[in-house]
């Protein structure tokens, strides 16, 4: 009887998971629709879907959302909150190769020492890459 239970409970967890996770999908999906209109969307507007993107993080452990957000302050010209965010993510998870490169492009804007840092640290992650591009230059 109690392996019944058991087995009932942790049912009712992973479709409470897999509900979220299809919401965070959605949401995702929707915010995405609106920050990639062309013409691009009002301030208000995307202020919106941006914080629709941010709330499909519950319970999400991927860094991705945050990386995407950071890409689209950069695009709308805010490289101070893209750099806030990028530092969020590289601070939770050092390896992550596409928050560093968010770090330095909105680096270069604002704080070319952290550019720098991401520099150590791209070069530190993919070596292969970084000296491919040294190379071009």
């Amino acid at each position: 009887m109690a392996s019944r239970i058991l087995l009932a409970a942790v049912a009712v967890i992973v479709i409470a998971w897999l509900g979220v996770a299809l919401r965070d999908a959605i949401v995702l999906q929707d915010a995405g629709s609106v920050l990639f209109k062309t013409p691009p969307p009002p301030q208000s507007e995307f202020d919106r879907a941006l914080d629709r993107m941010e709330s499909s993080d519950f319970l999400n452990p991927d860094q991705t959302g945050k990386i995407d957000r950071a890409r689209f302050l950069l695009l709308h010209d805010d490289p101070k909150g893209a750099l806030a965010l990028a530092d969020q993510v590289v601070a939770d998870e050092p390896e992550n190769l596409a928050g560093w490169s968010v770090v330095y492009l909105a680096g270069q804007k604002v704080d070319p020492a952290r550019a720098q840092a991401a520099v150590v640290a791209i070069t530190r992650l993919d070596p292969v890459s970084a000296a491919r591009a040294r190379s071009r230059r």
